[in-house]
């Protein structure tokens, strides 16, 4: 499989192939995108697959590994180079799976669910990444120092996972543009240091049905132009007028809207500058439909 004939070959994928181990790949040069599926009885990712040369999978950008039940190890072993241009690591139901090795050119990482809680810690040893994804994540607290090392992270994906909220490390992103944590259903809170993220420009939280409060001081994320949620507190630093000066777009939910208590408090508000939003869904708790003003449409004309 690997002889001159395939010198040329840019990409293969191998799926539901019974074999239990793999051809010397990495003797492919041309080679820049492996995506291995439904291989029920591959074991090992070893030296085997590199080939015996000095440089293995040479020009090889993208791997995915997709619905592996039995891959428990990937090892690299002592050579100069190996994965010299991997910038695009997929990995979703590797259920065996427990780590990778340490590759320095990985940008781009995403973990689907079915995988391993110790794959996901050994995300920590990953420096170079530029945009994570876990989803359906089992794990309910993640680790305080999983983010620690991510200082060019701009795009990062949780969604649909169990967790119940996060480490207040992820605060020191100062990279971070987006956070998606879609139908997170469990997560109560959102970091109180979230205020510090100044490039964050898009927050999306939708299907966080346990959340019950923002984050303290939201106005002071001057870049943020999504914002799926917006849950309206009575204190200082969490009512509504923390929206005023954010330049929103797209879809804005606005909750507990019994907490805006007049017109001014409304005006605040300055939804009529966002000319950018698509749709706005305003809400009243349905728990607390004593405490709902009677002043609403007064509040909506001024909203």
């Amino acid at each position: 499989m690997t002889g001159l004939v395939l010198k040329n070959v840019v990409e293969i994928s191998l799926e539901s192939c019974r074999c239990e181990r793999l051809p010397p790949l990495g003797k492919l040069t041309s080679l820049k995108i492996l995506k291995i599926s439904s291989m029920d009885s591959l074991k090992y990712f070893n030296h085997e697959s590199y080939g015996d040369g000095e440089d293995s999978f040479p020009a090889l950008e993208i791997l995915n590994f997709n619905v592996m039940p039995s891959l428990e190890k990937w090892t690299i072993v002592d050579r100069e180079e190996i994965f010299p241009c991997l910038r695009n690591l997929h990995i979703e139901a590797c259920p065996k799976l427990t780590e990778f090795p340490f590759l320095r050119t990985l940008e781009i990482l995403t973990i689907w669910e079915g995988s391993n809680e110790r794959l996901i810690r050994s995300v920590i040893n990953v420096t170079s990444l530029s945009d994570l994804e876990i989803l359906g994540s089992e794990l309910k607290i993640l680790p305080d120092k999983l983010f620690s090392n991510f200082k060019h992270l701009r795009f990062l994906n949780m969604s649909y996972s169990y967790i119940k909220t996060l480490p207040e490390s992820i605060s020191g992103l100062q990279h971070l543009q987006t956070l998606k944590l879609n139908y997170c259903e469990e997560i109560c809170k959102l970091p109180k240091r979230l205020k510090h993220m100044r490039n964050l420009t898009c927050l999306d939280i939708k299907g966080c049905d346990s959340l019950t409060s923002m984050p303290a001081n939201m106005g002071q994320l001057t870049c943020l132009q999504r914002l799926s949620i917006f849950i309206v507190g009575q204190d200082e630093g969490y009512q509504i007028s923390e929206l005023k000066e954010l330049n929103l777009g797209g879809e804005l939910s606005i909750k507990e809207l019994e907490n805006v208590r007049n017109s001014e408090d409304a005006k605040r508000a300055n939804l009529k500058s966002k000319l950018d939003l698509i749709s706005l869904n305003l809400c009243w708790s349905d728990s607390n439909k004593e405490s709902i003003p009677k002043n609403v449409e007064e509040i909506l004309e001024n909203l």
